[in-house]
């Protein structure tokens, strides 16, 4: 395990994956073009974390320090990641591929998903509330067990939310 603390860095084209980082601190700190699969950042400080085209695999990121928490995701290509219980209003995940994640419990409001792709990924008791969808695709939300409310959807996308019915749609 390496517990250490990173304050203002930028971290470009390096490979992090399998790395242990429990109780880490990370401050306004920049990973592009990194590959994060598999690492572990189990009570890790997240704070201003900025992740553009970065691969991000089989990531708890519900177990990771929730106090101060705010990250940004660009052009990510996330997979197997678990979102619970966590604060992430606010935040960016635009331009990504969102794959089997899983969002549980999580405040999303007024977040983006702006022209992502969202395959197999789960919301469940989320609040999406004034979140941004538009060009977001394969997407699967029960709009039963999530708030969705002034959230922003295209068509013809947004059909994906009446799917659970088994409606014919002409």
């Amino acid at each position: 395990m390496i517990e250490i603390e990173y304050n203002n860095e930028v971290f470009i084209d390096k490979d992090f994956s399998n790395i242990n980082y429990s109780n880490s601190k990370f401050y306004d700190v920049t990973f592009d073009n990194c590959n994060l699969s598999n690492t572990i950042i189990d009570n890790a400080h997240l704070q201003n974390v900025v992740f553009k085209n970065c691969k991000i695999q089989g990531i708890d990121f519900s177990k990771i320090n929730k106090l101060f928490l705010k990250i940004e995701m660009k052009n990510c290509f996330l997979r197997n990641c678990f979102f619970s219980k966590l604060d992430l209003k606010n935040t960016t995940f635009q331009d990504s591929k969102i794959y089997d994640c899983d969002f549980n419990n999580c405040n999303l409001s007024n977040s983006c998903f702006e022209n992502c792709d969202l395959n197999e990924t789960i919301f469940n008791e989320c609040n999406l509330s004034k979140s941004n969808f538009n060009n977001a695709i394969n997407y699967f939300i029960d709009i039963e067990k999530n708030n969705i409310k002034n959230a922003i959807f295209s068509y013809p996308e947004v059909l994906n939310l009446l799917d659970k019915y088994n409606l014919k749609i002409n």
